[in-house]
């Protein structure tokens, strides 16, 4: 039998923003500040482009396949995104259309009728369709090769106490890999399950205690991004922005700015009620985050551990970007 010869172009998307980070990073507030630019769709989470991803990046996929599918995967939820199919009306939820831009305006399109003119439309308005995800940077070059051009990756980072701290709260370290309500990829190694980065690392991982375990997770995702960003840098020097939370948090103008150049999209007037809602700008101290960080010393970690924090936090430079009392 012969191979399919799968292939599909991207036709209906002019730009596809993915917004990015980890988990506990702040995606969430700017993505419902992203809905208050010009042509960008509500904010869709979908996990399918980042698993997708790490298969491409893990050779566990067919290339043509990937390709394919991604770039199908995309143009349909444009499509669908413009009618108003799949909208979400969860209020509890920050990317329900009742807590982005335009709420009815957005709700007011489930009504639109399909048409055979919808995609010209759509094509000439150039709309944004966008994305959140986790860890995409650790694995882009899926979308790097899939989108080229048209890529565009807003990637939100934050300092890796805050993180440490989140993932305790939310209990990563026991759930991931255990927890039905987990969606992560996991990987099994002797009766095992582990979540995807810590392939490779699985038997020392076993050994830790909670916070050792969230540390090492938070390094090992960062050498992958560092490591993929590289391989991809001809794409993704133009195509990725990365925003410190606390920097956007402190200042959000000159961040702002930078968006709409990236997206070349105006902001809508509406913008500052959502910087507003969502309490931006708000101050940030540097010696609460260092207390933060003491915190973590403190803990029962050993010295490993705590070198391995310590590189995380100078890898962030949080002495540039917060405000002093």
């Amino acid at each position: 039998m012969n191979k399919l010869n799968l292939h599909r172009e991207t036709y209906l998307i002019d730009k596809l923003l993915y917004i990015d980070g980890t988990s506990g990073s702040g995606k969430s507030l700017v993505n419902s500040i992203l809905s208050s630019f010009e042509d960008v769709e509500l904010p869709i989470w979908d996990s399918h482009y980042e698993h997708l991803s790490f298969l491409y990046e893990n050779n566990l996929i067919d290339k043509q396949a990937a390709l394919s599918l991604i770039i199908n995967f995309a143009e349909n939820r444009l499509y669908d995104s413009v009618l108003g199919r799949h909208t979400n009306f969860r209020y509890l939820d920050g990317s329900s259309v009742f807590h982005n831009s335009e709420p009815l305006k957005n709700i007011l399109k489930i009504f639109k009728r399909d048409s055979d003119n919808l995609s010209e439309d759509i094509k000439k308005n150039k709309k944004i369709l966008s994305l959140g995800s986790h860890h995409l940077t650790s694995f882009p070059s899926l979308v790097s090769e899939a989108f080229k051009d048209k890529l565009r990756i807003i990637e939100i980072i934050r300092h890796p106490a805050y993180l440490i701290f989140f993932w305790i709260e939310r209990d990563w370290a026991n759930r991931m890999g255990k927890d039905p309500k987990d969606f992560t990829l996991w990987v099994k190694k002797n009766e095992n399950y582990f979540p995807w980065f810590v392939k490779d690392h699985e038997e020392e991982y076993l050994k830790m205690n909670k916070v050792e375990k969230i540390i090492f997770s938070l390094f090992w995702i960062f050498e992958m991004r560092e490591e993929n960003i590289k391989k991809n840098f001809n794409i993704l020097k133009n195509n990725l922005l990365t925003i410190p939370f606390e920097g956007f948090c402190l200042d959000p103008i000159p961040y702002l700015k930078k968006i709409e150049i990236f997206l070349e999209k105006k902001p809508k007037k509406n913008i500052n009620k959502f910087l507003k809602k969502e309490k931006i700008p708000r101050k940030i101290y540097l010696n609460d985050i260092l207390n933060e960080e003491k915190k973590i010393y403190e803990m029962k970690i050993d010295y490993k551990a705590k070198e391995i924090f310590k590189e995380l936090c100078l890898k962030y430079e949080v002495s540039k970007i917060y405000e002093k009392e």
